[in-house]
């Protein structure tokens, strides 16, 4: 640093600290007569005000700078105890000779190579610091989120139990049938045509006889439990029954359970609360786990996930525990990111060209739909459709529930009847879960499931 180049007035020692910090490589230029004039018995560089024992005591002081002693016109590196206190450092730095004559671009050459080659390093290392402190960081990262998921997850299986235990306490026998009395007609009329008894739904075929009708019974009959109640009678014998009718009149009567809308439902022929994976399950498909009560899968954005469960079941119940994440990045927020459940599937080749699929999609922004999948492509059967019925809210579970029965298929969320369609086309029989994430999604969403269960009922006269 030119002392000619702070300006009067100005307080040099604060100068040659700005200049340090604006600088990586100080030169020390050392000649023959570096140590300044003598002032007393020692020389000026001893005097506390000298400014270039300022600066150089100054740069000495700060690690980051290269600090590089240049010995010019033949002068000697300085012995330690020739200089002060506050520089002796200055000594054990390994000095450049720079020559005036003939060798003076070669030693400057040298000089710059050496440069060139602290500041290579002087990167290598601060690299290796700053990806050392960038995985340290990444790792303290990974710890909290672990902790925090691990609470998150705690907090989930407690609000589960809580919720278990209050549905048990609340929880009653159901009751028997009502008794009816037998009606006039019953000893008046033919053989009883067929029965169907199909996800809760009775058709009864009365056939006529001939003969006098008698006078009308006004004795009252009692209401019909709303219950549906486990069937006695010989199904088999049944189906292999047959008749002749002369006429007929169907009556469908339709019962409805509120044992059907938990789930898994009531006699569920397949029950699972995903503690452990069942190998009646597909292989787990990536970024999906079970454990702690839940079925959780987290698929890349734009992409469906799938777990298909064996197993024939194409005339029944089939339920899940669809739950809402308990945080913003949990839970969809795109109107086509959500998860429900597949039904009259076929396999393997879920969504190859020679498939046939159904889905029922929920989702925790209150809508849902029902598609096909046949051919290699997708067909709305109910587009995007909002419900009131739905749950919305942070850390509630949607009950989702398929009905189906021959060509004909129910939905139902939270045990209210959403919808239905008429299928046309051959059906599978395996049922499973299904997830979708939208492309616009900022964040990949975690879907959770919290039970799966599904009922086989399917009876038809021969």
């Amino acid at each position: 640093m030119d002392i000619d180049s702070i300006p009067f007035g100005a307080d040099y020692r604060v100068r040659i600290q700005e200049a340090l910090s604006r600088t990586d490589v100080v030169a020390i230029v050392i000649g023959p007569k570096w140590f300044g004039e003598p002032r007393g018995d020692k020389p000026r560089i001893f005097q506390t005000n000298d400014p270039v024992r300022l600066e150089v005591a100054a740069a000495l002081k700060k690690p980051e700078l290269l600090v590089t002693p240049l010995l010019v016109d033949g002068a000697e590196m300085p012995a330690e105890a020739d200089l002060p206190d506050d520089i002796k450092d200055l000594h054990y730095r390994n000095a450049a000779p720079i020559d005036s004559g003939r060798d003076f671009n070669a030693h400057v050459d040298r000089f710059i190579r050496s440069i060139e080659e602290a500041e290579r390093e002087r990167e290598r290392v601060a690299g290796e610091e700053h990806r050392r402190k960038s995985a340290e960081d990444a790792e303290r990262l990974r710890l909290e989120r672990q902790a925090n998921e691990a609470q998150r997850r705690a907090a989930q299986d407690a609000a589960k139990r809580k919720k278990l235990a209050e549905e048990q306490r609340q929880e009653k026998p159901e009751p028997g049938p009502i008794p009816v009395p037998v009606p006039w007609y019953r000893t008046r009329l033919g053989a009883i045509g067929g029965a169907v008894l199909v996800a809760g739904v009775i058709a009864v075929v009365v056939h006529a006889q001939t003969g006098p009708v008698p006078e009308a019974d006004t004795t009252p009959t009692p209401a019909v439990s709303a219950v549906l109640a486990t069937p006695t009678f010989d199904f088999n014998a049944l189906r292999s029954h047959t008749f002749a009718p002369i006429g007929s009149l169907t009556y469908p009567l339709f019962f409805s359970d509120p044992g059907d809308f938990k789930c898994p439902m009531t006699g569920a022929t397949i029950s699972d609360e995903f503690l452990t994976h069942q190998a009646a399950w597909d292989p787990l498909p990536p970024s999906t786990q079970i454990s702690g009560g839940f079925f959780e899968t987290t698929p890349a954005r734009g992409k469906f996930q799938y777990d298909l469960r064996n197993g024939a079941l194409r005339d029944g119940l089939v339920c899940a525990d669809l739950f809402n994440g308990s945080t913003g990045l949990d839970r969809p927020t795109q109107a086509d990111s959500a998860a429900g459940l597949l039904f009259w599937s076929t396999k393997p080749n879920l969504f190859s060209g020679d498939d046939l699929l159904y889905a029922f999609f929920v989702s925790a922004t209150g809508w849902y739909d029902v598609w096909r999948h046949s051919g290699g492509k997708w067909t709305a059967l109910v587009n995007y459709t909002r419900s009131s019925v739905i749950k919305t809210a942070v850390d509630q579970t949607n009950i989702i529930t398929v009905r189906t029965n021959g060509t004909h298929a129910w939905f139902y969320i939270n045990g209210t009847e959403v919808n239905s369609i008429t299928n046309t086309q051959q059906r599978g029989s395996l049922g499973g879960l299904v997830v979708e994430t939208s492309v616009n999604e900022r964040y990949n969403v975690t879907y959770q499931f919290g039970d799966y269960g599904a009922r086989r009922q399917a009876l038809r006269a021969r």
